[in-house]
């Protein structure tokens, strides 16, 4: 059976993810865990998804995993906003699965290592966030993590896959509705700069459905840079999977970021390994006639005479 086919039934009522954050005591350590269905209200985050008509409001199964992967995108990149120290310092996992309406999936965030908690902060980034949703202004000075991962999670209702999400963090709720989907990224689509350059980076993470994009990860600047690309650049995209290649095209900046997030790339080069090109010391001699007979001295005394 093709994946198209398969739902996730929410047994009469929308799909509900529920992300729980454990609290710790004044020195960083996890308080003991709680039962099972025994949530924590201050730190809970749900998410409920709703089908489209056309599948009578259930949800399928590559559109929750989308959006469960888009929900700890938004984790990561409120993580990001907090300033702490330690990314990816808090771990998540599932601890309860609900069949009863609505069905549920329930992961608690709790932490990884020893240190400073910041949870909190985490919650506070994302209450940000889920408000943007209703203004935006706002949405429009989100850091762009933040708004890509939002984005993430109101494309499926975009594009027509769900029929609503609900948002819920720090007991407030936020309805993504299709209106807000595109609203959401109209917003974030003015807020950018676009300009032409180009950037050097190992090619990965490619995707050749859909939308088709790769990930490059330059030596300089941002840690990572998304790459779109058309079906004409699809043979250079896969020829660089795994190599150093400079991408040119268009160049887009989010509101106060020093670097680009995306590139709409025109043109797709593979250079050689770094490993690969010559030492200082392997060019030592590869042209003896560069200066026409003259000693090194002269030759550039004479260069400076001419400036």
């Amino acid at each position: 059976m093709a994946a198209e086919a398969f739902h996730v039934l929410g047994c009469g009522g929308p799909v509900g993810v529920t992300a729980n954050y454990l609290p710790t005591d004044r020195s960083g350590t996890v308080r003991p865990s709680r039962t099972k269905g025994d949530l924590v209200d201050d730190f809970d985050v749900t998410i409920q998804l709703e089908g489209d008509e056309a599948d009578g409001g259930d949800v399928r199964l590559e559109t929750l995993l989308t959006e469960l992967q888009a929900f700890k995108g938004l984790v990561r990149a409120a993580e990001e906003t907090t300033g702490h120290e330690a990314v990816d310092s808090v771990g998540i996992r599932v601890v309860d699965l609900k069949h009863s309406s609505p069905a549920a999936i329930t992961v608690d965030l709790f932490m990884l290592r020893p240190g400073p908690d910041p949870r909190p902060r985490i919650i506070e980034a994302m209450g940000t966030a889920a408000r943007a949703i209703l203004d935006p202004g706002a949405m429009e000075a989100l850091p762009h993590r933040v708004a890509e991962a939002v984005q993430s999670l109101a494309d499926p209702v975009a594009k027509g896959r769900l029929r609503r999400v609900v948002l819920t963090v720090a007991k407030s709720a936020t309805t993504i509705t299709k209106e807000r989907a595109l609203g959401m990224a109209h917003a974030i689509a003015r807020a950018e700069e676009e300009v032409e350059g180009s950037f050097i980076g190992r090619l990965e993470a490619i995707n050749l459905h859909g939308d088709r994009r790769f990930t490059i990860y330059p030596a300089l600047g941002p840690k990572s840079l998304q790459c779109r690309f058309s079906k004409s650049l699809t043979k250079a995209a896969i020829g660089g999977v795994d190599q150093r290649v400079e991408v040119s095209g268009r160049l887009k900046y989010r509101p106060h970021e020093s670097f680009p997030h995306e590139i709409v790339v025109r043109e797709i080069r593979v250079l050689p390994d770094e490993t690969d090109l010559p030492s200082w010391d392997d060019m030592r001699g590869l042209n003896p006639d560069a200066t026409g007979g003259q000693t090194s001295e002269d030759f550039v005394r004479r260069l400076r005479d001419e400036w």
